[in-house]
Order: C-alpha cells, then sequence, then structure tokens
C-alpha cells in the first residue's frame, strides 16, 4: 500500500483509516491498551499520515519532525487550529490554556513560554537539573527501598517547576504537590469525552479522597500575583527568577 505522506495527501479527504476499527468503539479499545502497537501498525499500513477512530471521533496521526513543523507554521498563522483536537483537557486546564484558547490568548502565551526553550536558557537548566539529581542522590543513603516511580516522578516534576517557574514558586509549593499532580493528571483521557460530558473514569475518585484541584490544599500563596506581569512584546524575554 502506498505511503500517505503530506505531498500526497488530496485538500478535503481524510487520511486513511488504519485496520483493526470495531463497531461502535473504532480503535479506542486498542488505544487504551497499547498506544504504541496501534501506531506502529498505523505508520506500516499507510505511513506518515493516518488516521484512528476513537469511539465517535477521529484521529488524525502525523509523525516525524517535518509534520511537526508544518503543524505549528499552520498554527502561527490561524489556518489549523490545535483547540479542537485537545478538547479532552478542557476539564482539566479550562478554556483559556495555551491551545484551548483564543487566538490571541494563545498568541500572548506562547511568546511568554517560548523564550524557556531558546538554547540560551539550556545551561541554567542543565544545572537545576544537576543540583536536584545530587540531592536526590545524597537522599538515598547506603541502602533501602524506594519506589521508583513515585520518586522519579517528584524529581522530575521539581526540576520542571524550577526551570519553568522559578525557585521562589517552588519554595511555597506544599509537600503534597507531586502526588496532586499525579491525581490531576489522571483526568487526561482522550477517548471518554467523546462519549459524555461526566469527568473522565481515571479522573473519579475512588475513594473520600478529594479532587486534588479542588483539595484546598495549601497552594504557591502570593508568588502567582508577584510574578504575574503585564503584557510583554512579542520576542521579550521570560526566564525564571531565583
Amino acid at each position: 500500500m502506498p505511503a500517505t505522506t503530506l505531498a500526497s495527501a488530496r485538500s478535503g479527504t481524510l487520511p486513511p483509516l488504519v485496520s483493526g476499527a470495531l463497531p461502535l468503539v473504532g480503535h479506542a479499545t486498542q488505544f487504551l491498551r497499547d498506544q504504541l502497537q496501534l501506531l506502529e501498525r498505523g505508520y506500516r499500513e499507510h505511513g506518515e499520515i493516518f488516521r484512528l477512530r476513537l469511539g465517535r471521533r477521529p484521529a488524525i496521526i502525523m509523525v516525524g519532525p517535518e509534520l511537526a513543523r508544518w503543524v505549528f507554521k499552520h498554527t502561527d498563522d490561524r489556518t489549523l487550529s490545535i483547540g479542537p483536537s485537545l478538547a479532552f483537557t478542557i476539564r482539566l486546564f479550562g478554556p483559556d490554556f495555551y491551545f484551548l484558547a483564543p487566538p490571541e490568548e494563545y498568541q500572548h502565551q506562547r511568546e511568554t513560554l517560548l523564550p524557556l526553550f531558546r538554547a540560551h536558557m539550556a545551561g541554567g537548566h542543565l544545572a537545576i537539573m544537576e543540583r536536584h539529581c545530587a540531592a536526590f542522590v545524597a537522599r538515598l543513603g547506603d541502602s533501602g527501598t524506594l519506589d521508583l516511580p513515585q520518586e522519579m516522578n517528584a524529581l522530575v516534576l521539581g526540576i520542571i517547576m524550577e526551570a519553568f517557574l522559578g525557585a521562589d514558586f517552588v519554595r511555597h509549593m506544599p509537600s503534597t504537590v507531586a502526588s496532586d499532580f499525579r491525581d490531576f493528571i489522571r483526568g487526561l483521557d482522550p477517548i471518554t469525552p467523546g462519549w459524555g460530558t461526566g469527568p473522565a473514569p481515571a479522573a473519579r475518585p475512588a475513594g473520600p479522597r478529594p479532587d486534588a484541584r479542588r483539595s484546598g490544599r495549601p497552594g504557591p500563596g502570593p508568588a502567582p500575583a508577584a510574578r504575574r506581569p503585564a503584557r510583554l512584546p512579542a520576542g521579550a524575554d521570560v526566564g525564571p527568577r531565583a
């Protein structure tokens, strides 16, 4: 079967559907069970561009850096909207978060975030990683046991928070932030929103523990208000504060 590429795709037509779609659920059960196997099969069958059916919704898969650049280029010139494809995150982040936001607000958030990924920031990010990893190793001691996924989650989250938000923000965060974040992120379910309006099954609490976003635990205190700047001009350099 000939591979589907951006050059060969015809305007107004959907990419080819990957084999194995079931009635009603499509590829949803396969996607939840083993995403990698399903995506590899789609790539083998159709090349760089193919389509899944997740419940009643189509999902277009585009593989590779060239197609990633094409997507971001056409998000910038507003001919392509990513927001609808991320509608399953709206209950977690709200309607004004990044790709979900209206074009003007999206551009403002993008101008604020992009400088954090520029090459000259890499040295500072590496220093933060080294310091956090050294502190983690120092806490291990000579022997003992640990929950590796839980410890890695806390380590990575701490690095991300300091690199992007600054050490002052991290100092105000409660000690439960890593476990709260795990509970919060479990609501990222791209399947269930196509079937109804309730919360994703993964986001429903199994017991009396309150939802992480509404738990009422101490938050970052005055840090967000202190760090919230006026709207910045395009290209302004932004970075975490010590």
